[in-house]
């Protein structure tokens, strides 16, 4: 998304339209990032932070911490949920299908052939 905010709008409105996307197309496999570009004191920092005091104060209940904050607390919550998740399909898996047959297999060796395309 390219473009500016109003001065009216709160980080959460900010997180929503910019945060959030963000974090799920990472998930997606996306590549991701947050560039902010603006005259000085237009409040990039702010926008990107939050004020200086919601760094070092409980970040959950502050509403005006800022996307970083905001995008890590959400990425890390999705990365737990999907470890969880695996771990529990996983351990589901293992306990239904005795996995003892496939550790006695022999793998054979897959060569790979490519062509380069000249455009």
């Amino acid at each position: 998304m390219a473009s500016p905010f109003f001065y009216s709008c709160y980080q959460h409105d900010i997180f929503q339209l910019v945060g959030v996307p963000l974090v799920e197309n990472f998930l997606a496999g996306f590549n991701s990032s947050i560039f902010t570009y603006g005259q000085t004191g237009s409040g990039k920092t702010y926008t990107i932070w939050g004020p200086s005091s919601s760094l070092t104060m409980d970040c959950s209940s502050n509403q005006e911490r800022g996307l970083t904050p905001r995008v890590l607390e959400m990425l890390f919550s999705c990365i737990n949920e999907v470890a969880y998740n695996f771990c529990l399909i996983l351990k589901s898996f293992n306990a239904l299908i005795d996995a003892s047959p496939w550790l006695c297999m022999e793998f054979i060796e897959i060569s790979i052939q490519e062509k380069k395309m000249m455009r």
